[in-house]
């Protein structure tokens, strides 16, 4: 049995997922939005993460003698448990890590490979800082940025909208080791 990090971290899953979190939609349309994945994979990768439960299926209709389901998927169900998260080893979050930013760059591959972009006027954007925060700082930024994604997501769909992926990434910049594994006191000031 896959893991739940292992079924929403695959390219082609990840997009479905992504497509499905802007609204419930059929199979049709979600080939629509995702016109350069072959149907077979796509309807194969539906199936499987019906199977994990990570996408619901909300609605059936027959259309000329076939069934056309219609599904949804929430954040609830997206969600990576701690439990499942603690009991990863390096390996496994190396695997998981290279296929979060694969489709990070799948993604940013898709909008620059459309023709005519304008970064300013779409709203993209991407960077890196770094931060100096205790551990209960860090908490908080957490919290108030999770806050923030949810009253963004609660928006949903409407005319003048437009679908927005962020992606985020929180890493400790742990001091350099001296070669005999004291760490060093890197960036501070002496």
């Amino acid at each position: 049995m896959r893991s739940k990090a292992d079924l929403i971290l695959h390219p082609v899953r990840l997009r479905i997922i992504q497509a499905l979190l802007l609204r419930p939609m059929t199979t049709q349309e979600v080939a629509k939005a995702m016109p350069d994945v072959p149907p077979a994979t796509l309807y194969r990768q539906l199936k499987i993460l019906v199977q994990g439960d990570v996408v619901s299926i909300v609605g059936e209709n027959r259309v000329r003698g076939a069934i056309e389901r219609t599904y949804t998927v929430t954040l609830a169900q997206t969600a990576i448990s701690t439990e499942e998260l603690k009991s990863l080893g390096r390996d496994d979050h190396m695997r998981l890590f290279m296929a979060f930013i694969a489709s990070v760059i799948d993604g940013f591959a898709r909008y620059i490979d459309r023709g005519h972009v304008d970064y300013v006027a779409d709203g993209a954007s991407y960077s890196q800082v770094t931060l100096h925060l205790d551990d209960e700082e860090l908490q908080r930024l957490r919290a108030e940025s999770a806050a923030m994604v949810e009253r963004a997501m609660a928006l949903g769909p409407r005319p003048g909208r437009r679908p927005m992926i962020l992606s985020s990434i929180v890493v400790p910049d742990l001091p350099a080791s001296d070669g005999d594994g004291d760490p060093g006191r890197k960036g501070d000031p002496t």
